[in-house]
């Protein structure tokens, strides 16, 4: 489970990095929530508070 969330956070990060050199602040701002909503899900607390 741990190594799934893993990558899911790389993928999340990866597609983060592309938004940020080709997207818009929306694009980017997605992302981000997107990411936030992952940590939050996955119960990594202090990241996902820090994320939101």
């Amino acid at each position: 489970m741990e190594k799934a969330n893993e990558e899911q956070l790389k993928k999340l990060d990866e597609c983060l990095a592309e938004a940020q050199k080709t997207e818009g602040e929306s694009e980017i701002s997605d992302t981000l929530k997107v990411r936030a909503n992952h940590l939050t899900q996955i119960g990594d607390k202090d990241v996902a508070v820090t994320a939101q």
